[in-house]
């Protein structure tokens, strides 16, 4: 039987298990939405920034190849580009994730070289240098940045990989945990079982010896089931219990009576229980013996019972009275009450 000690420890060491996976669950959740949130915002400013620069920039090189070039238009349109790569570097959302890419260095050598071309309009605005010139620059810059950013800011750019992966491992830690908090729960379940039994048993066993006690057979007794049916009780006496615990203590008295009760607990025939009824006498009741084989079995149990115990230096031989009848069961409870009394007299 499962003792209440060790239900008690299991019930905390489940309780300690859970906790522990409910945090790590709740953790990862809030980790996972954190991420997904933090990197949704970031990407989506980020890529939203990038195609207005791309826009705008394809709007500067098209006024640059326009035959003769209006100046105006096209000094207004590097001014938005310009502000396009300013806002792209230097927005906080936008600015972490070029930063977390690694991007950071790229789009600040291509600013760089947007700012260079500022020099180049002004010589074609001045005649020194001819338009087609001041066009294939910016083409050059141009499809250098559309190559970069249909090159990362694909689904697979290395930043989205990296996230993914973060994702992925986060989803599997909550799934574990999940499974994890689903085995526990099952534990704890059948931790509640056990400990049900356990009270029950406990409810109905004497604490001395272990065997189910008088409050037990009584239920039993009183159980309207099958009736009509006969059943074999057997009175089991320990004499001289009394001249022990006044001879040598109530201490020896009970490991009289343990002894005995685990030789009863060996002795009893399939088909019957055990019972301690009263102080010194033990009852069996069920279907175990037939009348063939009555005298056999109450004169094995006699040897065993009355075999000597030792303690210590001290032996203690056992003086068994055994009674055996075949009772009906809607009279087993007057029968009980009538061993009591004799047992009372004796």
């Amino acid at each position: 039987m499962i003792q209440g000690s060790t239900l008690n420890i299991t019930k905390i060491v489940l309780s300690v298990l859970i906790t522990a996976v409910l945090v790590v669950n709740l953790k990862t959740v809030d980790r996972i939405d954190r991420v997904n949130t933090a990197f949704t915002s970031r990407h989506n400013e980020a890529t939203w920034f990038v195609f207005q620069l791309v826009k705008e920039y394809s709007n500067f090189l098209m006024l640059a190849r326009t035959e003769p070039i209006d100046f105006q238009p096209l000094w207004l349109s590097y001014d938005i580009t310009w502000s396009r790569f300013d806002i792209l570097l230097n927005s906080q959302e936008s600015a972490n994730f070029i930063k977390a890419a690694n991007f950071q260095a790229y789009f600040d050598q291509e600013f760089s070289n947007l700012k260079a071309l500022e020099s180049s309009i002004k010589l074609v605005e001045s005649g020194q240098i001819s338009s087609d010139l001041l066009a294939r620059k910016i083409q050059l810059t141009y499809q250098g940045l559309i190559s970069f950013i249909n090159e990362n800011f694909r689904l697979q750019s290395p930043i989205i990989e990296r996230k993914t992966k973060e994702m992925d491992r986060l989803l599997l830690i909550h799934r574990l945990s999940l499974v994890a908090l689903s085995v526990l729960f099952i534990f704890v379940i059948v931790v509640f079982i056990l400990e049900s039994r356990f009270r029950r048993q406990v409810q109905v066993s004497d604490t001395l010896t272990k065997l189910l006690d008088r409050s037990a057979l009584m239920r039993f007794a009183k159980n309207t089931n099958h009736e009509d049916e006969s059943y074999n009780l057997m009175s089991l006496q320990v004499r001289n219990l009394d001249e022990i615990n006044q001879k040598y203590g109530l201490d020896y008295g009970d490991i009289v009576l343990v002894n005995l009760a685990k030789k009863l607990i060996k002795l009893v025939p399939k088909g019957c229980q055990s019972y301690r009824f009263s102080g010194r006498q033990f009852i069996i009741v069920g279907h175990c013996t037939d009348p063939a084989q009555e005298k056999q079995i109450v004169h094995k149990i006699r040897k065993e019972m009355e075999k000597p115990i030792e303690v210590g230096s001290l032996t203690f031989i056992s003086d068994i009275a055994i009674k055996v009848e075949q009772v009906p069961k809607r009279l087993i409870l007057d029968h009980l009450t009538s061993l009591s009394r004799e047992s009372a007299t004796s």
